[in-house]
């Protein structure tokens, strides 16, 4: 143990010792905390929003008028649960869908559900249950801020990677959940809790991340060896804190090294020199702004939208697929469109770039598969078998056919529709080939089209193609 941490456990033992001292020295000390943080959000450059995919509201049997009830009604109905302070964790197990309803068969089997003992919806929830201080709750935020918190703290491989926050609806009740990955894995030992505290001191000397308890280690919370049983170990020896409360992370400097790290595979060389003094930037610009693309996700979104509602190809309640993805930027514009899922394909180091880079957006709801596209290749088998897509998903094939071709790969997709973008400045001629070749060999029929130009790009036409319900 460093000298500076030791001097700091001494001390607050001797707070502790004087209740009413040590309660108002963590007052004090929040609020300094709480007045940095709020001129720190005041001045930085935005980085797109808080959360990008939209709240997913899922009926549910439960009944209960707060969580004592609650846990005694999960338990009555012989679930696993596990209480902390803030919240009451229910593992996957047999009959959990007849237990919690709708809400488990719209994630992965191997997903858990954290419901929040505070009862709101989530657009009025706080994490805390318990706060000890007046300003903690102010200083961590909504429920949403502690979902980026823990998705900052899945990216920096310490966390389990957190999927979405649903609304469930408890008869005249509202429930807020985090649907997180659950972990499997062992208590761990007093030297893997030291590797813990050692991450984290390499985290808050490079700023990227603070703890919003004055007490910092010196809590039960990071007691070794397992954290008050937040601390697991994985089968693969991968260490994995499961409860985020007690993070403050600079969110923009940790999406800013994730992009950094995946820039050479995301990039869009400039070589003119015309954009940003012929540095590399990406393809797919961030959401709201924050860095600047040769395609604007925004933009194309807002050219789609009206195209797609006035043909009921709306994503909303949807599940996308986005072959040749990119970055997934278009994947979290159907998921803040209100899509149950999105499925993206691209080249494995681009896919790997868009797993990390999608929840750390608040688009979680997302599965993106490394594959190397080409005419032969199958696309199918890779939609996750749990995922009830039916034959109503929309398509996206943008700016892809002069990289891939038409494969026949994408046609056995489970698509309703589907939306072809061509190349920049593709001229109507080549249009209408390359719809007729989609039109013939994967059974469908143009109903729509337009021509967009988004970000540093010239005109490109879109169409929309849609298949009729008749069995192929």
């Amino acid at each position: 143990m460093s000298t500076a941490r030791w001097a700091r456990r001494m001390l607050v033992r001797q707070l502790k010792r004087v209740p009413f001292l040590h309660r108002t020295t963590k007052e004090l000390w929040v609020g300094a905390k709480l007045l940095r943080a709020r001129l720190r959000q005041a001045g930085a450059r935005p980085r797109g929003p808080i959360w990008l995919q939209s709240t997913r509201r899922f009926p549910t049997p439960l009944r209960a008028n707060g969580a004592q009830a609650l846990k005694e009604q999960l338990r009555a109905h012989g679930l696993i649960v596990h209480e902390g302070r803030h919240t009451l964790y229910v593992p996957p197990q047999p009959e959990l869908a007849a237990r919690l309803g709708p809400v488990v068969e719209a994630f992965p089997p191997e997903c858990g559900f954290k419901l929040l003992k505070r009862f709101a919806a989530p657009e009025h929830a706080r994490y805390l249950y318990q706060a000890d201080t007046t300003g903690e709750a102010a200083l961590l935020g909504g429920i949403h801020e502690q979902a980026r918190a823990a998705a900052a703290l899945a990216s920096l491989g310490l966390g389990p990677r957190l999927i979405d926050v649903v609304h469930l609806q408890a008869g005249d009740r509202d429930l807020c959940a985090m649907v997180v990955e659950h972990v499997r894995g062992r208590r761990p030992t007093v030297t893997e809790h030291g590797r813990l505290l050692d991450a984290l001191d390499v985290l808050r000397g490079r700023e990227r991340l603070s703890l919003a308890n004055p007490s910092r280690y010196d809590c039960g919370d990071f007691e070794a060896p397992d954290c008050n049983g937040n601390l697991m170990v994985t089968d693969a020896g991968e260490l994995r804190y499961v409860d985020p409360q007690l993070f403050l992370f600079d969110h923009a400097a940790v999406l800013g090294d994730v992009m950094d790290r995946h820039r050479e595979v995301l990039h869009f060389g400039d070589r003119l020199r015309v954009v940003k003094g012929g540095e590399r930037f990406l393809y797919q610009g961030l959401p709201g702004g924050a860095e600047v693309g040769r395609r604007d996700p925004d933009d194309r979104w807002l050219a789609l939208d009206p195209m797609l509602a006035a043909h009921g190809a709306s994503p909303r309640d949807r599940v996308v697929l986005d072959v040749c993805c990119n970055a997934g930027l278009m994947m979290a514009g159907a998921l803040h469109r209100g899509a149950r899922w999105a499925v993206g394909w691209d080249l494995p180091p681009v896919a790997a770039a868009a797993a990390e880079l999608l929840p750390l957006l608040g688009a979680g709801r997302s599965t993106v598969v490394g594959r190397a596209l080409h005419e032969d290749v199958e696309l199918a088998p890779d939609v996750p078998a749990w995922l009830p897509v039916g034959d109503d998903a929309l398509c996206l094939f943008l700016a892809a056919w002069h990289h891939v071709g038409f494969p026949p790969g994408v046609g056995a997709l489970p698509w309703r529709f589907l939306v072809y973008e061509g190349r920049e400045h593709e001229d109507a001629a080549t249009c209408d080939a390359n719809v007729a070749t989609m039109e013939r060999r994967w059974r469908c029929r143009a109903v729509a089209s337009r021509v967009i130009a988004d970000g540093l790009c010239g005109p490109r036409p879109l169409v929309l193609l849609a298949r009729d319900r008749s069995p192929r």
